[in-house]
């Protein structure tokens, strides 16, 4: 096992990192992340890095991440998504947990099941936090939420 970064390119050159996880490298070279996010193995340079780290690809530089402000409680995240993308969430988070079970999950219902351990652990989250942010280009990438979604849960939209 290996651990694995993803970063998100920002206008200066640097990338963030959005989350760690933890993969079989063999299982890594077949994952393909969400578009505008790179995924590095996390050594040499990289082997402090954790979410909201910054990296420099072309200098090898790091820099810590910058303490993010509390967020909002779960519940008050959870009554940003309409009650259809609950309901789809739900089912999404069932069909990843019983192939987990049988051992016949795929790379993508494994980093979903990760993010929602992360969620569901978090004492507040941070709409500002690139760790949220990147579980949110998640959605997207898995169908449960539109790019417009998105946007919207994370400017704090409560839906109508």
């Amino acid at each position: 096992m290996a651990y694995y970064g993803f970063f998100r390119q920002e206008p200066d050159g640097w990338e963030r990192c959005t989350s760690v996880i933890v993969f079989d490298p063999a299982t890594a070279a077949g994952y393909t992340p969400p578009d505008g996010v790179t995924m590095r193995e996390i050594t040499g340079a990289l082997s402090e890095v954790g979410s909201g780290w910054r990296y420099n690809p072309a200098t090898d530089e790091t820099m810590p991440a910058v303490p993010v402000s509390s967020g909002i409680t779960r519940g008050q995240f959870r009554l940003l998504f309409t009650f259809a993308e609950r309901q789809a969430e739900a089912a999404f988070k069932r069909a990843a947990e019983a192939a987990a079970e049988a051992g016949t999950a795929t790379n993508e219902q494994l980093v979903y099941l990760t993010m929602r351990d992360d969620f569901d652990s978090a004492a507040s989250i941070n709409l500002s936090d690139p760790a949220t942010i990147a579980a949110l280009d998640f959605y997207v990438a898995f169908g449960l939420l539109t790019a417009e979604r998105r946007d919207e849960v994370l400017a704090g939209v409560t839906p109508s």
